[in-house]
């Protein structure tokens, strides 16, 4: 097996317009993909690899990486999507099929793409329980998503892979996974947004995935040490890959830069620094927050985002490099130490502060949060910590209340979207409803053990129903939103 001991940072981090494609739509609010194999070279000391990708028509000669496609979309906005099987009609034998779970229990190969995190109807989400078989070799999936205001997503980082029924671990595994980006008008992706913060060349997506690789340069997937079986229940690589290649290098200037982070492996918890600087998280899988939160560790399990921002002004001539730690308690994981992620080179030269934290920061003066004494307290900058993510990075009562009050609060935010006006200087663009009604919930929230942290689901009020933390920790807080748990 090699892998493990390839050189680092010895290639560029493909970004959008240089090693990914940015997806070109056939017609107005419509996409079509043909899912087909490529050759690309991982790293300069491994052969070509083999991997599946997504074409949107390009011929994808700008695909740098495994991982090499974006689409970028508006929100509010109807979008069709079609996705055409060209891919090989058996498994090849680097992807080790068990033919117990595929759908006609054979090697067939048969895809279904889905929009994790993505607010569409049931025939369009990809969803084994409506398409059981899929879609085989030469067949067309469509997906439609009809948004209304009512309905409308707020800007995000969402992903579509497949989901295979079945062969979910494999398909992704093999490269079926792109980037899908939703815009709104306060996150426009200009430089800078109108709300503050950066955008165009300044804004990075970051997709974390570890793999392992045969000699031969095609991707390893261990198999079962079981009689007879094929699957094993966790894959853990030994190299990471960001945006598709093999612990790559970022070469920046020494400004504010924006990240959008997803962790893409397969079962791996990531812990991730970036050289010991404060990032500022400003948003999740559910869109923008009220305030920036200050973090030097980020948590994510496999398939959740984190918008974060990082200075680097002070940092000309810096080389830092992006760590995975071991997750401490209370998070838990079996997956082999694997720290070295990718490194940040940033530049000499200096350039002009062009975005600015307080802009982003919303006007809640009246919105209270918890206190280490478990008392109230009006909101400020100084005291912005109201993010799960604290969960996981602390594991302090006070990160827990603080979760809840964050929950809460997008809840009710959620609730009053369209009858609130966007005031200035704020993120997320809503106005709280009455402070009354936000503490009549925030106390029916807090009144829960400590232990057991709730997320409260988009549903009307009276039929609201709640789902614990580790039941969604692993598939992304917004996917959460449109399950039932009763």
């Amino acid at each position: 097996m090699a892998g493990g001991n390839l050189r680092k940072y010895v290639q560029p981090l493909p970004v959008p317009g240089a090693g990914i494609v940015v997806a070109t739509p056939t017609a107005s609010n419509e996409y079509s993909f043909t899912q087909r194999p490529l050759d690309v070279q991982l790293h300069p000391d491994l052969p070509a690899t083999p991997v599946w990708a997504y074409d949107d028509g390009s011929g994808l000669a700008g695909q740098a990486g495994s991982f090499g496609m974006a689409v970028v979309a508006q929100s509010g906005e109807p979008l069709r999507m079609s996705f055409t099987h060209q891919l090989p009609a058996q498994y090849p034998n680097w992807i080790p099929v068990d033919t117990r779970l595929t759908p006609r229990h054979d090697a067939e190969v048969r895809l279904m793409t889905h929009l994790h995190g993505g607010f569409v109807e049931a025939a369009s989400d990809g969803n084994p329980a409506i398409t059981p078989l899929g879609f085989g070799p030469g067949q067309s999936q469509t997906v439609v998503s009809i948004r209304t205001r009512r309905r409308r997503m707020p800007a995000s980082l969402l992903w579509f892979h497949d989901h295979g029924l079945g062969t979910t671990r494999l398909n992704v595994f093999a490269g079926l996974a792109a980037a899908y980006i939703l815009r709104d008008e306060y996150d426009t992706a200009a430089e800078p947004n109108p709300i503050g913060i950066p955008g165009g060349a300044y804004e990075i997506p970051l997709v974390i995935q570890d793999r392992q690789f045969n000699r031969d340069g095609t991707f390893r997937y261990p198999i079962s040490e079981v009689p007879e079986a094929t699957w094993i229940g966790e894959y853990f690589g030994d190299v990471m890959l960001v945006n598709g290649k093999v612990w790559p290098f970022l070469e920046l200037e020494p400004r504010m830069y924006r990240f959008r982070i997803l962790n893409g492996c397969n079962a791996r918890i990531l812990d991730l620094s970036i050289g010991g600087q404060k990032l500022w998280q400003i948003g999740a899988e559910g869109g923008m927050w009220d305030r920036p939160v200050p973090v030097q560790r980020l948590v994510l399990a496999p398939a959740e985002r984190a918008d974060v921002l990082v200075d680097f002004r002070k940092l000309a001539g810096a080389r830092l490099v992006v760590k995975n730690h071991n997750p401490t308690k209370p998070v838990s994981t079996p997956a082999p130490s694997l720290e070295q992620v990718m490194q940040i080179r940033a530049n000499s030269s200096a350039l002009p502060l062009t975005c600015s934290l307080k802009r982003f920061e919303h006007r809640s003066s009246n919105v209270p949060s918890r206190t280490t004494s478990g008392k109230s307290q009006k909101g400020s900058a100084d005291n912005p910590t109201i993010a799960r993510q604290s969960f996981c990075c602390g594991g302090r009562r006070q990160a827990l209340d603080a979760a809840r009050q964050f929950d809460v609060a997008r809840a009710l935010r959620s609730r009053s979207r369209e009858g609130n006006p966007p005031r200035a200087g704020s993120a997320v663009g809503h106005s709280l409803p009455r402070q009354r009604d936000y503490r009549h919930l925030l106390r029916r929230i807090l009144s829960w053990r400590a232990e057991s942290l709730h997320v409260p689901l988009c549903a009307p009020r009276e039929e609201r129903r709640y789902l614990p933390l580790h039941m969604v920790a692993g598939r992304g807080f917004d996917q959460s939103l449109t399950t039932a748990h009763s």
